[in-house]
């Protein structure tokens, strides 16, 4: 087994130890899984692109391994956006604070201002803006790092009961500003992890779905047995593979810092039709259980409905993939397929 695989063999084990029924349940209501999370901190789990040794590329490896993991267990916890958050202040020079983090959505609706050192304007939709202790957005055009404490914030939740804030903030002091910031650069590395995580959901869904489909008998036999379950069930495969293929592509494209445009937006339209696609049939072959709240497919269904939308629909995404082909216009379709641009 790589090192590799080992993290992530870790990361789902340790998971499964926290993540109990009374945890879960906690979650669905709202309340922070204090103790979990201090141990993923402690582990040194929550930095994982920034604890490994071997460069920008084994670190984004480490991080994908750990994601994939929470990804898998539906983790009801600012893993993602603590490690997106940290990354990105690591690569512009500014220290990373302790404690959860987050990131703003980077979308053109943001219009945070910079005026005498002091920022002003609105942050919508913000994951686990209420218990982060720190928000990592762009204002005035350079990256800034905000205390969620000097925001007015009004609380909001996604189709998991995660929760998605509004920050305003009024003339406040930031924590540390950084250099100029290019808040799509920072949308594609958002998408990619939204992708993978996406990628790896789906993958949970498939295997729940499968073994039900082993377990539940319908005129005698296992529903498994149907050829229109298997038909299905093969389907759903496919989607994940080529959404799991596509988030890989755009973290290889982060390591390389070549392409990254390209195969992030490649990245997060495939896996969110692909893992839309694979909810749709999780539930189709479970019927109504699969819309109890007593069985687990809902974890992650209602992750996937709510992650498809953020940093990027699947329509952004395509219309940007067609402007970068249009614009290349020295370029064939093909070889623009086949290698980016």
């Amino acid at each position: 087994m790589s090192d590799i695989a080992m993290i992530e063999d870790t990361v789902r084990r340790m998971l499964a130890d926290g993540l109990t029924a009374p945890v879960l349940e906690a979650s669905e209501q709202g309340k922070w899984a204090g103790a979990l999370w201090e141990r993923l901190e402690k582990e040194g789990l929550t930095q994982p692109a920034a604890s490994a040794e071997g460069g920008a590329g084994e670190g984004l490896e480490t991080e994908a391994a750990v994601l994939r993991a929470a990804a898998g267990a539906a983790l009801p916890l600012p893993l993602a956006e603590t490690a997106i958050a940290g990354w990105i202040l690591g690569q512009h020079g500014l220290d990373v604070p302790a404690g959860p983090l987050t990131v703003a959505s980077f979308t053109p609706r943001e219009t945070l201002t910079l005026e005498a050192g002091h920022v002003s304007g609105r942050l919508e939709g913000v994951a686990w803006g209420r218990d982060a202790a720190a928000i990592v957005a762009v204002a005035g055009g350079k990256l800034a790092l905000l205390d969620r404490k000097s925001a007015a914030i009004t609380h909001g939740a996604n189709l998991a009961s995660e929760p998605r804030d509004a920050l305003e903030f009024s003339k406040a002091p930031p924590l540390a500003i950084g250099g100029a910031a290019d808040a799509e650069a920072l949308l594609c590395r958002c998408a990619a992890v939204r992708a993978l995580q996406l990628a790896e959901a789906a993958g949970r869904v498939l295997e729940i779905a499968v073994e039900y489909a082993g377990q539940r008998k319908q005129f005698g036999k296992a529903i498994g047995g149907f050829q229109a379950i298997q038909h299905q069930l093969a389907a759903a495969a496919s989607e994940v593979a080529s959404a799991r293929v596509a988030a890989q592509q755009a973290y290889l494209a982060l390591a390389a810092r070549r392409n990254m445009l390209f195969a992030c937006a490649v990245a997060k339209a495939r896996a969110n039709d692909a893992a839309g696609a694979v909810a749709r049939i999780g539930h189709q072959v479970h019927g109504a259980i699969g819309f109890t709240r007593e069985y687990q497919l809902h974890r992650y269904t209602r992750r996937i409905q709510s992650w498809r939308g953020e940093y990027g629909a699947s329509a952004y995404w395509n219309r940007r993939l067609g402007e970068l082909a249009l614009g290349a216009k020295e370029r064939s379709l093909w070889s623009i397929v086949t290698s980016g641009i």
